[in-house]
């Protein structure tokens, strides 16, 4: 039976439109799939990222716990120079300007016996490494008084820090990702603007976002390195230079740290049996010289403790208790962890950190 053309164009229009119609739907579901797509893998390359950092704070925190070792004469706890001229290489030395609390992570410091200490270089060939800051009380070059657990840092992160009352969570390092150019910046460039964006470009007070810019111009990452994280690791290094003061102590003759009731009449005899206990007062030979606890613990220092101990004036925080010969406990001001010293079974202390 022949269609009338009217009905057959109708059939047509109506194939058509199905067809577009189903067009419309696969075009919109591939497009759906691949922004997830697109939205998975921006989160995937956000967690690697984030884990990178990660990897970049332990390599910060073990630098600074091993700062005495590689750096004679300074003691634990500093943390190294931004890279300011993107050559790969921590500065040797850090001003006290705004300017330069802030610069490139360094892949690397070039230690002084030659050798080469790591840190990260994570997207350097795209331009993306990490960018750093640090205050200026824990860096490497800080002309604080002394690095010990009083040293307080000023970061603040939105808004919080510096005198807010909670300074073991205060901030004393931050490591940005700075992810993809955003809102003009250009680059190769040495200057924050940039690679960072809002507050962050400052080098002082650290933001997460910016309700005044868009969230599609801010996409910086961070992770940041505690006072707390920096003090404890450095109040242990003390507790076991002190250790080792002690044993020094005891090794010639003394107790841990002894001391002293007991008064022979009879100096050279008493002296003798003791094997050297009591120091000898060799103007006077009929009399021995005694000491108190704190003055033993003070000649323990004075003879056996490394010279950053003094330096880093980590005397002037401490505080020691004598339990018997070979045990004896030390504190650190603003540091709750007690340390129990045995000259046989090492370092314990009572909690993990100093802010427990």
């Amino acid at each position: 039976m022949h269609q009338p053309p009217g009905k057959a164009i109708n059939k047509q229009q109506g194939v058509a439109l199905l067809l577009i119609m189903m067009i419309v739907i696969v075009t919109g579901s591939s497009l759906v799939l691949a922004t997830a797509n697109y939205q998975n893998q921006r989160q995937v390359e956000q967690i690697d990222t984030l884990q990178d950092m990660y990897y970049a704070k332990e390599a910060l925190i073990a630098y600074a716990l091993q700062h005495n070792a590689n750096y004679p004469g300074q003691g634990p706890g500093r943390l190294p120079c931004p890279d300011t001229d993107n050559d790969g290489d921590a500065e040797a030395s850090c001003n006290e300007t705004v300017g330069q609390y802030l610069g490139r992570l360094p892949e690397f410091a070039v230690l002084p016996s030659g050798s080469r200490y790591n840190f990260s270089n994570t997207n350097t060939g795209i331009d993306q490494q990490f960018w750093y800051a640090v205050t200026p009380a824990f860096h490497m070059t800080g002309t604080a008084a002394g690095l010990n657990t009083t040293t307080n840092p000023f970061f603040t992160i939105d808004g919080v820090g510096d005198s807010d009352g909670d300074a073991y969570n205060d901030v004393v390092a931050v490591i940005f990702a700075p992810g993809e150019a955003v809102n003009g910046q250009i680059r190769v460039s040495n200057d924050a603007d940039d690679y960072l964006e809002g507050d962050n470009q400052d080098g002082v007070n650290f933001i997460r976002n910016d309700p005044a810019i868009a969230s599609e111009n801010f996409n910086d990452q961070f992770v940041t390195i505690t006072r707390n994280e920096i003090v404890t690791a450095a109040a242990m290094k003390a507790a076991m230079d002190v250790k080792d003061s002690l044993d020094g102590f005891y090794d010639d003759g003394m107790n841990y740290i002894f001391y002293i009731s007991f008064f022979h009449p009879n100096c050279a005899s008493a002296w003798n049996f003791f094997m050297n206990t009591y120091p000898r007062d060799n103007a006077n030979t009929g009399m021995c010289i005694t000491q108190t606890e704190q003055q033993g613990y003070d000649s323990a220092l004075a003879s056996y403790a490394s010279a950053w101990y003094a330096g880093e004036a980590w005397d002037t925080v401490d505080s020691y208790n004598y339990v018997n010969a070979t045990q004896a406990t030390v504190t650190f001001t603003d540091c709750n962890i007690v340390f129990t010293i045995n000259r046989n079974t090492g370092i314990t202390r009572d909690r993990r950190d100093c802010n427990d």
